[in-house]
């Protein structure tokens, strides 16, 4: 939209939720490059990061509920990401969202 229509910015809202990434893809677009997707592991890498943080800030109880929703747009598209949601909606604890990291990581 940038070059298409000389506006000043354009705004990326839910885009983000669940891809932080897209703030390095504009980067390299605007660059001129193509943008490499995250790996799944750098996926899940960020989002176990993006836990951890918000149970530091809000505790873990709170994280954990808040984060049901990010975790199914992380997921969104993945093999197996649908029976990963599934689960994510009932989980109560880091511990809990730790063992759907791992069947995350595994599937393929």
């Amino acid at each position: 939209m940038l070059h298409e229509t000389g506006v000043a910015g354009v705004m990326i809202a839910r885009g983000a939720m669940g891809n932080p990434f897209v703030f390095s893809e504009a980067l390299a677009v605007l660059a001129g490059r193509n943008p490499e997707p995250p790996s799944r592991d750098r996926r899940i890498e960020v989002a176990q990061r993006h836990l951890a943080l918000s149970a530091r800030f809000i505790g873990e109880r709170q994280a954990c509920l808040e984060f049901r929703k990010h975790f199914s747009a992380y997921t969104k598209g993945e093999t197996g990401g649908a029976s990963l949601r599934s689960e994510a909606v009932r989980a109560t604890s880091i511990e809990q969202f730790g063992i759907l990291f791992r069947r995350w990581a595994e599937l393929a």
